[in-house]
Parts: C-alpha cells; structure tokens; sequence
C-alpha cells in the first residue's frame, strides 16, 4: 500500500502546479486518477490525494463536489489561515533575537511533515474512511486542530505586538511615536477586519532600518 500511497504522492504535487483560472485542479486531477475523473472541483491542494482515495470509491459526483467544499475550506484555515502564520511568525522571531539558525529548521519542518505527511496518507485514509466522510469536518477539523492551533496563533502574535511596541519605544525614546505606532496598527487591523500580520512585518522590518541607518 505505502507504494501506491507513495505514487499518489507524486501525482498530487501536479494539483498545485497545473492549477490555472480556466479549469482550477482539472489537470491535476485527471493525473492523480489517471483521467478517470473528467470533472471541475476546487480543492486545497493539500488534501488532494484525500480526495482522489475518495473519489476512487465515490461515483456520484455530488457528494464528491461536497466533500471537495469541505476540504477546502479545512485546508485553507487550518494551513493559509493557521500553520503558516505561526510558522512565520516563529521564523521572524528566531529572527528578531538572533537565535541559532538551527532553530529555524522547527518552524520549517512542522510546516514540511504537517502538509506532505497528509499528501503521502491521504490516499489510503480516503479509502477508508468514504462512509464516514460526513463526520469529516467536526471530528478532524474542530477536536485535532481547530482548538488549540488560533491559541498558539494569536499568542504569537500578541507575543510579537508587545515586543514590537517595546522596540519602537526603546529606540525612538518617545512617548508619542509609541501612541502613533499603537494607533496605525489598531487602525489597519479595523480596516481590514483581521490580524494584518503582513503589515507587523514590514511595520518590524522599517523599524529595524531605522535602527541601523540611525
């Protein structure tokens, strides 16, 4: 099974790299079932072979454009919207306090396993688990990930505001920058209704500069 599970694999990278705005995974998915499976879903490519175990038993094409819904929109939370944040943010921090570089290797390799661990099982648990699929969503999404990985997320990211905020503060020497920079960061993130941890990054990275020119 693990060769079978290994060429699947392989052929679920295709999903990714074929996917185009005409016809999304299609490409993809007609080398990950060998062309038996002609129709247009939308995926996260990282449950691809999940799909193509489960496609491999399921014929009626409704259920398969339902369960592709459900993946993707546990595969974009738990991995765009989750995982690759608090691996981000553990990166810059690793950064910011010049640790080994070594250490960077945990982040990259939680992200790495995580995501291929997935691609390389996902065929075999598709099979096996296709009359169970309707429990997919609470019983792997919410109890396994969904409860503690926005914990880990948003402490890291409070983590970071606090140590940005103290390094403006130190550098700048002024009570007013300090109240600027709080202000700008509430403000962006009213504006765009979530976390905008781009903006802390390049917010960090300008400060940083500023140090080194100064």
């Amino acid at each position: 099974m693990f060769k079978v599970n290994f060429k699947q694999f392989l052929k679920s990278l295709a999903v990714q790299v074929l996917l185009n705005e005409q016809d999304m995974q299609l490409q993809g998915y007609n080398i990950l079932t060998n062309k038996k499976f002609k129709h247009n879903i939308n995926t996260n490519p990282y449950f691809s072979s999940v799909m193509s175990g489960f496609i491999s038993k399921v014929k009626d094409i409704r259920r398969v454009e339902i369960f592709a819904s459900i993946t993707a929109f546990v595969g974009d939370d738990l991995f765009w919207n989750n995982l690759k944040p608090i691996v981000l943010i553990s990166s810059l921090l690793v950064y910011i306090f010049k640790l080994n570089f070594y250490f960077l290797l945990i982040p990259f390799l939680t992200y790495f396993l995580s995501t291929n661990l997935l691609r390389l099982f996902g065929y075999e648990y598709g099979r096996k688990n296709v009359d169970n699929m309707n429990n997919f969503y609470s019983s792997f999404f919410f109890k396994r990930f969904r409860f503690f990985l926005p914990k880990i997320r948003y402490l890291l990211y409070g983590f970071f505001v606090i140590l940005l905020l103290y390094v403006n503060l130190k550098i700048l020497n002024s009570i007013y920058f300090y109240g600027i920079i709080l202000l700008l960061i509430i403000w962006v993130n009213f504006v765009y209704k979530e976390f905008a941890y781009i903006f802390l990054i390049i917010l960090g990275f300008l400060v940083e500069l500023f140090f080194w020119i100064l």
